[in-house]
């Protein structure tokens, strides 16, 4: 179609790099002829511009749970800018295709990867960045969203292996001991997590093999530097049917690091650990403020001195986002090894430090973990603090 050809011309022209425009993009079931994103993690964070034909019924639907801050309709001779709130989408203007060239120009400020990217993430608390058409509240409703669906895959894929598994619960009134418990979500998770990175182009879970669970959530902990898990042949075999539906689920490209903090806080947090340990949540569009205020500070050390430490991390929000901080400002030839000497943390749950390697994963594709998130209770463990800033 040809608006879309002209709506790519013109997104290159504005400053997207094309191969950050995205043909048949693929996610949750649906498929965009043309998605744009402002960085090389393609998710519903970093989604900027999205194109699909018009004349379909409710095709913007499509995009719900991809969060594009600019989404053409488009037909032959002309193409429907529209904007996406938390109450409902809305036209903006029609352009004929002979107008196209000149709409972008008009809008070359606006519509670049920067712009997109800022009003979407930091404009609700920063109005530097807002721009007139992107809601600022609609970014951190969409990772809820998203995470809120995981966390409903987590808790049935447990609740299967639960009834599969042969273990005797009579001794614990009918329900797992707490070995048992953690156990269960450390699969769960793993196998969540096979499907993400799967999805997400690792090249080492291209051909990950979800009929072998063993292997599959150990190949996650080699990836993460974590613990191997064992498994009984009954637990295998329940395991695997887990396994098989997971594989089964759509998508998950568009998965985000701040989703993954909200599957933490929904599905891997009880009440009794919430009260023991005063486990809190900082909404996303907080911590994008704090680390954007905090990023000319940390930009003015020296490459190699900036460190960005995080005492009770919980599932690594803060680190994740000054991550991409850090690597969008990495000159050099070791980015891999300089990232994990700039980046750590301490948490006490074992919970979310298998959430936080999975969300710094995520914010790092392709590469493996190596991370130094250490399971401490910050008050007692000795750490060294020499080389950080205050």
């Amino acid at each position: 179609m040809e608006s879309i050809a002209l709506i790519r011309k013109n997104l290159e022209a504005v400053g997207f790099l094309p191969g950050r425009i995205v043909e048949d993009f693929s996610f949750n079931s649906v498929r965009i002829p043309l998605v744009a994103f402002s960085s090389d993690r393609f998710d519903a964070r970093t989604s900027c511009v999205a194109a699909l034909p018009g004349g379909e019924g409710n095709a913007l639907k499509k995009l719900d749970l991809l969060g594009p801050s600019v989404r053409f309709l488009c037909y032959p001779d002309r193409f429907e800018w529209w904007s996406d709130s938390l109450s409902r989408p809305y036209i903006r203007e029609v352009i004929s295709v002979a107008e196209a060239d000149a709409f972008f120009d008009d809008h070359k400020e606006d519509f670049t990867p920067e712009a997109l990217f800022r009003a979407k993430t930091r404009s609700r608390l920063d109005s530097e960045y807002q721009l007139h058409f992107v809601d600022a509240g609609l970014m951190p409703f969409i990772e809820k969203e998203i995470g809120r669906k995981l966390s409903s895959l987590i808790s049935s894929l447990t609740d299967q292996i639960l009834k599969k598994v042969a273990w005797d619960l009579k001794s614990n009134e009918g329900k797992p001991t707490d070995d048992q418990y953690r156990w269960l979500i450390r699969v769960a998770t793993r196998l969540l997590a096979a499907k993400i990175l799967k999805d997400k182009g690792v090249a080492k879970f291209e051909n990950v093999d979800f009929e072998d669970p063993k292997k599959c959530v150990n190949l996650v902990g080699d990836h993460y530097g974590a613990q191997t898990i064992t498994m009984s042949e009954e637990e295998m075999v329940a395991v695997t049917e887990a396994g098989r539906r997971v594989e089964r689920v759509s998508s998950l490209v568009h998965v985000t690091t701040e989703s993954l903090a909200d599957l933490y806080e929904t599905a891997l947090v009880n009440k009794s650990t919430r009260h023991a340990l005063g486990i809190h949540s900082t909404p996303s569009y907080i911590i994008d403020y704090i680390v954007g205020k905090a990023e000319t500070a940390l930009l003015s050390f020296p490459q190699e001195e900036r460190l960005v430490f995080e005492p009770a991390c919980g599932s690594a929000g803060f680190l994740a986002v000054s991550l991409r901080v850090l690597a969008d400002n990495y000159s050099g030839s070791d980015r891999f090894s300089y990232l994990r000497k700039s980046i750590s943390g301490i948490e006490i749950d074992e919970f979310a430090i298998e959430t936080a390697r999975l969300a710094l994963a995520v914010a790092d594709i392709p590469n493996h973990d190596g991370w130094d998130i250490k399971n401490a209770n910050m008050f007692n463990c000795l750490y060294n603090y020499t080389n950080l800033h205050v």
